[in-house]
C-alpha cells in the first residue's frame, strides 16, 4: 500500500522507506535574500562634525578662549588676595569660585589655599574644550535637521534651497558666538552673560549670587526676573543647565525676530535685530545682527558645507548607530 502511495504522489516529495523522517518544508526566500544585500551608505556624520567644529573655531578660536579664561581666573584670584576687609575678600572669592562652578558653600567650607588650588585645577583643558564644541555643534545640528520644524530663513541668492538646514546650523553658531563667544562658564551655566553689578552688596547665598545675571546660556536667553519662563515653560535654571533647551529657545527667538522685521523691509542681515535688542527698530540691534549674519555668510563661503541637506537626512542603515 505504501509503494502504491509513493507512486501516486511522486518520488520527489517524500522518502518511501520505513522509518524515514518527512522532508523539511521548502524554504521561504525573502525579498532581501532574493536580491542580495541592500547597499546602504550611512550619512557622512564625521564630515558634518568636522565642518561644524571648524566653523566654531573660525568664529572664536579655542586658543583665545584658553588664554582669556585662564587670565580671568588668575585675575579674580589676585583680586581676592588683594581685597581688604572680610566682606570684600569673601565677595572676590565667590566671584573667582563661580567661574569654575563652585558654590558659596564651597567658599565658606574650603580653606583659601586649598580653594585657590581647586579653582586653578578646574581650568578647561583643550580636550575638554573640543568635546564641548562638538556637543554644542551637534545640539545645533539636531535642531536644524528636525523635520518637524522649519529651518531659519536664509538669503535665497547666496544659500541654495538644498542647504537651508545647513545654513540654519551656521546661523545658530554665529549668533551663539556673538552672544556668548562660547565661553565655558556661560555654556555650563555657572555664569550669565549680562551681569548686573550692585555695589556694596553682600552675597550670602548662591541664589543671591545667581540673581546678579539676567541673560543665560550660550544663546543668552533674557530673564528679567528669576521666576519668568519661556514660551515652552522652561525656567531660568533649566535653560542655563540644559544645552538643548537653550538652543531650542534661541532658534525660536531668531525665527520670531525675523518675523517682526519682515514688515519693515530691512536687508536680510539686519532682520534679526529684535533677537539682540528686543525690537526691530533698535539701531544697535540691527548693527549687531548685521555683524553676526555677515560673519556667518563669510564663513559659509570660506568653509563650504560638506554636502546638501538630503545627504544628512537619509534613513539610517541597519546596524549603523546614529550620532
Amino acid at each position: 500500500m505504501r509503494i502504491i502511495l509513493c507512486i501516486l504522489v511522486g518520488w520527489g516529495l517524500t522518502t518511501c522507506h520505513p522509518g524515514a523522517a518527512p522532508a523539511p518544508p521548502p524554504k521561504v526566500v525573502e525579498a532581501a535574500d532574493a536580491v542580495g544585500p541592500v547597499s546602504c551608505t550611512p550619512p557622512p556624520y564625521a564630515l558634518l562634525e568636522d565642518w561644524m567644529v571648524r566653523f566654531m573655531e573660525e568664529l572664536s578660536p579655542s586658543t583665545k578662549h584658553a588664554q582669556e579664561f585662564e587670565w580671568r581666573v588668575h585675575k579674580e584670584l589676585r583680586d581676592a588676595r588683594r581685597a581688604r576687609g572680610k566682606s570684600a575678600k569673601r565677595r572676590e572669592r565667590i566671584e573667582a569660585a563661580a567661574i569654575v562652578g563652585l558654590t558659596v558653600d564651597d567658599v565658606d567650607q574650603i580653606p583659601w589655599a586649598q580653594l585657590a588650588k581647586e579653582i586653578k585645577s578646574r581650568i578647561e583643558t583643550p580636550e575638554e574644550r573640543h568635546d564641548r564644541y562638538v556637543a554644542t555643534a551637534w545640539t545645533a545640528a539636531t535642531l536644524a535637521f528636525d523635520e518637524t520644524q522649519r529651518p531659519l530663513p536664509s538669503p535665497g541668492r547666496t544659500v541654495p534651497a538644498s542647504q537651508k538646514r545647513l545654513f540654519t546650523v551656521a546661523l545658530l553658531l554665529a549668533f551663539g558666538w556673538g552672544e556668548s563667544d562660547f565661553h565655558p562658564h556661560i555654556d555650563k551655566g555657572h555664569w550669565g552673560g549680562d551681569r548686573i553689578i550692585q555695589a556694596k552688596r553682600r552675597w550670602g547665598t548662591q541664589a543671591q549670587f545667581r540673581n546678579q545675571f539676567r541673560a543665560w546660556c550660550s544663546a543668552q536667553i533674557l530673564f528679567r526676573h528669576p521666576r519668568y519662563k519661556t514660551r515652552d515653560g522652561w525656567g531660568r535654571d533649566e535653560v542655563a543647565l540644559d544645552r538643548t533647551k537653550c538652543w531650542t529657545t534661541g532658534k525660536s527667538m531668531l525665527a520670531w525676530a525675523y518675523g517682526t522685521a519682515r514688515p519693515l523691509r530691512l536687508p536680510y542681515p539686519e532682520r534679526f535685530g529684535a533677537y539682540v535688542a528686543g525690537n526691530p527698530h533698535s539701531v544697535i540691534g540691527r548693527k549687531r545682527s548685521r555683524r553676526r549674519t555677515r560673519r556667518a555668510l563669510a564663513l559659509w563661503h570660506q568653509l563650504p558645507p560638506p554636502g546638501s541637506d538630503s545627504d544628512f537626512q537619509q534613513k539610517q542603515c541597519p546596524g549603523v548607530p546614529s550620532h
